[in-house]
């Protein structure tokens, strides 16, 4: 649920108590699992991708680069609820453990096309769009980190 959804006692509570995640409630949910879990804890969420491109969210992914540790990603691109905003499934660990080589699947051709489940399946168990970024470090300007694969142009997160 974004802003506009929100009641106004919702919006002021969430503004107020979580300022970097505060305009999408899958957003907030996963500042808030992140700050429930012990030390060395994990969190794990099926969510919207939102949070891994939009500049709005920008601290967040900051937070979690250098707080925490994202364990892996199944990044469905849409068709996993029918005609979705898309979905990305996570884990991530409250400890930031350095160099930690992260998985990331791509399960998507092109950005904005519904691919049936079937279709997701099947290029999940052909090792279609796996790669491994070690340490979240990348090239690029400081603040902008992505994962991307060969030719395929450069994602979120």
């Amino acid at each position: 649920m974004g802003r506009n959804g929100m009641g106004s006692k919702l919006s002021e509570y969430v503004k107020k108590n979580y300022p970097d995640t505060k305009l999408d409630m899958s957003t907030v949910f996963m500042e808030k699992t992140l700050d429930m879990c012990s030390p060395h804890g994990m969190m794990a969420m099926i969510n919207i991708p939102v949070w891994m491109s939009k500049s709005s969210f920008e601290q967040l992914r900051l937070i979690i680069l250098n707080r925490h540790t994202l364990i892996n990603m199944l990044h469905f691109g849409r068709g996993v609820f029918g005609s979705d905003f898309g979905t990305t499934a996570f884990v991530i660990n409250k400890s930031l453990i350095n160099d930690y080589a992260s998985v990331f699947r791509q399960l998507y051709d092109q950005i904005g096309n519904v691919d049936s489940l079937k279709q997701k399946e099947k290029w999940f168990f052909e090792n279609k769009g796996h790669f491994i970024v070690q340490g979240g470090k990348k090239q690029g300007p400081e603040k902008e980190r992505a994962y991307c694969q060969a030719n395929e142009g450069v994602h979120g997160v």
